[in-house]
């Protein structure tokens, strides 16, 4: 798994809106057998601009496991503009993951919450303004929230956005 990570990381600038890379990062994803290096290739996908496997990606930032995985995915929904990730990723921002401030400083805390912190920059990315982090805890602005929702779902030809799966 690892050789696979840093095989797509290493490329993931040279592939960045090239198409021909990315058509043949679709093809080896689509053949892979192994699921969690499928996952990855999905993920890299999505790094590299792709929106093909959002809502999938949405499961992923869900689950309890493997926070840095979720890290990278919740980067790639905000930079992407994946506004079907909203709820989830505010439910994510009470994630419990932590670790010692020692090992990184993301907001100035001495803990810090890697999954809040890229859920609320995500959402920051997306349009919706979130406060903090004070002791750890982020605050949405409810009517800023309300502001994105309404116009991602009132653009004309626009589908209703798909639920996305709550985490827990």
């Amino acid at each position: 798994l690892n050789r696979i990570v840093n095989y797509y990381d290493e490329r993931e600038k040279e592939w960045r809106n090239d198409p021909v890379a990315l058509r043949e990062l679709r093809q080896k994803t689509e053949t892979e057998q192994q699921p969690k290096a499928k996952e990855i290739m999905k993920i890299a996908l999505a790094c590299c601009g792709d929106r093909t496997n959002e809502l999938e990606l949405i499961e992923i930032i869900g689950r309890k496991e493997e926070p840095t995985v979720r890290c990278f995915t919740i980067e790639a929904l905000g930079n992407n503009g994946c506004y079907a990730a909203i709820p989830a990723l505010v439910a994510l921002l009470g994630d419990p993951y932590e670790i010692p401030a020692g090992c990184i400083r993301m907001s100035g805390e001495d803990t810090e919450f890697p999954v809040r912190e890229y859920s609320a920059r995500a959402l920051r990315r997306l349009g919706v303004t979130v406060n903090g982090p004070k002791s750890g805890k982020y605050e949405v602005d409810q009517r800023s929230l309300r502001t994105v929702m309404e116009r991602t779902t009132a653009e004309p030809g626009a589908a209703p956005l798909p639920r996305a799966p709550q985490p827990g």
